[in-house]
């Protein structure tokens, strides 16, 4: 979704600004209309009692300047380039961290156009591997960087939230991506570190239908020892 650029220029500008967002000691000079129009959470922090809105500050402790940044651009104008970190192989870090930042500031668009644009990168994957097989290999190190966040922030949720589940889908999903991750020393690594990953491979493994003698083949690459997930 994209948004009028006479709101961008307004906050490239700060001209008209009624309110200011700080964030470790950077200020962004905005407007009340534009955020509460497409945030429930600032919404809610300028408007009624909350002292907030007598103030016109809202002081942003629980996410880093440069996400916050990234967060107010996509507010004013709908848009995140996506094929930029598509080139530098921060795609799957970066739209985690995007998702989260539209979960957590109540910007349901931004978690919709995340969701999309994930469905479509593991589409594509799918599609450019069954034609060139190991040309488009996704970046190790960012595959690991997503593993550790998604379980250790959310590992208070199951294999079905979907970020977790794209995550899987993504890794195991078809056999190419199984084969591919499965050779990688990052998968070996993430097992180690976050045993549920582990489990859940296991448990998408045996809901996809894969074959016992398979997973017994790559029990020994996840770490059997390290299950408590009965084969069947």
């Amino acid at each position: 979704m994209t948004f009028s650029s006479d709101d961008y220029e307004l906050l490239k500008t700060g001209m008209l600004s009624d309110c200011q967002i700080k964030c470790e000691g950077k200020t962004w000079n905005l407007h009340k209309s534009i955020l509460c129009a497409r945030s429930k959470y600032f919404m809610r922090c300028l408007t009624g009692d909350w002292p907030e809105a007598k103030t016109g500050i809202v002081e942003i402790t629980c996410v880093t300047e440069k996400q916050m940044d990234l967060l107010i651009n996509y507010i004013y104008t709908g848009v995140f380039d996506f094929y930029s970190v598509c080139q530098n192989d921060t795609f799957l870090h970066t739209a985690i961290q995007l998702w989260t930042l539209g979960d957590y500031f109540l910007v349901k668009v931004l978690c919709s156009e995340v969701e999309s644009e994930l469905t479509a990168y593991t589409l594509s994957r799918t599609q450019r591997a069954a034609i060139f097989t190991g040309m488009h290999q996704p970046s190790p190190q960012d595959w690991v960087n997503v593993g550790r966040l998604l379980y250790t922030d959310y590992q208070d949720v199951d294999n079905t939230h979907i970020l977790k589940a794209t995550f899987l889908e993504i890794t195991l999903g078809k056999p190419w991506a199984r084969k591919l991750h499965l050779q990688m020393p990052e998968f070996k690594t993430l097992c180690q570190e976050q045993p549920d990953f582990g489990s859940d491979c296991m448990i998408k493994l045996v809901d996809d239908g894969v074959q016992r003698l398979q997973i017994s083949g790559i029990t020994g690459r996840i770490g059997e020892e390290r299950l408590n997930f009965p084969l069947r």
